[in-house]
């Protein structure tokens, strides 16, 4: 009974859809339709179909997959969405950054962070996401960039994230992972402490290159260096007399004296990023130096000197010294 009973009822549930898939199947003589020249299908381009916005579609979410499978970092600010991606792969770094879910700017790269590098040196807080660290009373974003490999640069930008939007400045801080941000004065301002990597390579090996510490502050709507805030003391005569006869022994010893030892302009360059460029020059007459061969010195280590991209501040301090006749 409960067999017959269960026969039925399927016989009625599945009868309506029988004969729906045999009336769209089959023609009127019973025969099976042929599907290719049916009225029945109507073609691709005569639908109601956008094909070339379907084919966006699937592209921008293909991308948009992709770039969640990448995300690096993300944080946001009032109307404004910072996101970083990176791809293992094929080692590119994506920085976006959207305002009010429009694209503002974006740049490729290599690895990008919010904030800075350097977490150790920098702390969070003076330049989260929204902090005004160049006393405009405007909110600000700080993005620092590493090109990849030895010996590569970092590059620090900071942006307006207010109102309106806009690149403040871009700091190119060389190798020195070590830079951070820093109110040195307290002014409630951030100054940028950093090196400069001008003298890498020259002559020497990078290790032993020397790269003189600086403070960039905001002058003028920009970051530029401050030679008031570098400003220091000169060491203690005891610590260049110990130079002098380090340098002198290693004058001595070199065979024919081809190359001077770096330590003569390591420091010759403490000297004049801290206000002593005089010191620096009569530091050669202390050493075991020809005059022509203490002229040439200076004439070369001036020609790398002017390629710092702090040069313009640099020189103003040099032509008021013993300096001037080789600027």
């Amino acid at each position: 009974m409960k067999k017959k009973l269960f026969l039925i009822l399927a016989l009625i549930f599945f009868q309506p859809i029988f004969l729906l898939a045999k009336n769209n199947s089959y023609n009127s003589d019973g025969s099976l339709k042929n599907f290719e020249n049916s009225s029945d299908l109507v073609p691709v381009e005569n639908q109601n179909i956008d094909v070339k916005k379907s084919e966006k579609n699937f592209k921008y979410i293909k991308e948009k997959n992709e770039k969640l499978k990448n995300l690096v970092e993300e944080q946001v600010f009032r109307d404004y969405k910072v996101t970083i991606y990176f791809n293992e792969e094929s080692s590119n770094g994506l920085l976006e950054i959207l305002k009010k879910g429009k694209k503002v700017f974006s740049k490729n790269g290599y690895k990008f962070r919010i904030g800075s590098i350097n977490q150790n040196k920098t702390k969070d807080n003076l330049i989260k996401m929204g902090a005004d660290i160049t006393g405009d009373g405007k909110s600000d974003l700080v993005v620092s960039e590493w090109t990849g490999g030895a010996h590569s640069d970092f590059i620090y930008y900071i942006f307006t994230i207010d109102k309106e939007f806009k690149l403040f400045d871009v700091i190119y801080a060389g190798s020195g992972d070590l830079a951070y941000f820093k109110d040195i004065d307290n002014d409630s301002i951030l100054e940028f402490v950093g090196n400069d990597w001008t003298f890498s390579y020259w002559n020497e090996c990078f290790a032993n290159s020397p790269a003189p510490d600086i403070i960039l502050k905001i002058q003028d709507g920009k970051y530029r260096l401050s030679l008031k805030l570098m400003a220091k003391s000169l060491p203690p005569e005891n610590e260049e007399i110990a130079i002098i006869n380090k340098v002198n022994k290693i004058i001595i010893d070199s065979n024919e004296n081809k190359v001077l030892p770096s330590k003569i302009w390591k420091y010759m360059l403490e000297l004049i990023y801290t206000g002593h460029p005089n010191e620096a020059i009569n530091f050669l007459d202390k050493l075991s130096i020809d005059k022509e061969k203490k002229r040439l010195f200076i004439k070369d280590f001036i020609t790398q000197l002017k390629k710092s991209n702090y040069w313009e501040f640099l020189k103003k301090s040099l032509k008021e010294s013993a300096f001037k006749n080789f600027i």
